[in-house]
């Protein structure tokens, strides 16, 4: 059974390791059996990022996500660990990851 945490309340503390810089760009969530999921991709830190997606759908513990960047020459391919999911946000952490540039 999946649980899932919510997201912290507004006006906590942020314990946040690395600085988070707002962005609104694409992604693509790939889990396990090939299935993918367009999110859309808020803010992002070295760390970690907040993605929200189109329905509501509960996502795994484990996952790639890839994240476009916003003039579309790289991608950014993440293998993440779910930390909080409320509604259609999702706040991931990132276990690594790697650029790629396009074209």
């Amino acid at each position: 059974m999946t649980t899932i945490q919510p997201s912290p309340p507004t006006g906590t503390v942020d314990n946040r390791a690395y600085p988070r810089k707002r962005v609104d760009t694409t992604g693509e969530i790939i889990v396990q059996g090939g299935f993918r999921f367009d999110v859309k991709v808020k803010d992002i830190s070295l760390r970690g990022a907040r993605i929200v997606t189109a329905t509501r759908i509960v996502l795994p513990q484990t996952f790639r996500l890839e994240i476009l960047s916003p003039d579309r020459a790289r991608v950014k391919i993440c293998e993440c660990v779910r930390r909080w999911q409320f509604g259609n946000a999702c706040g991931v952490q990132f276990r690594s990851s790697k650029t790629v540039t396009l074209g």
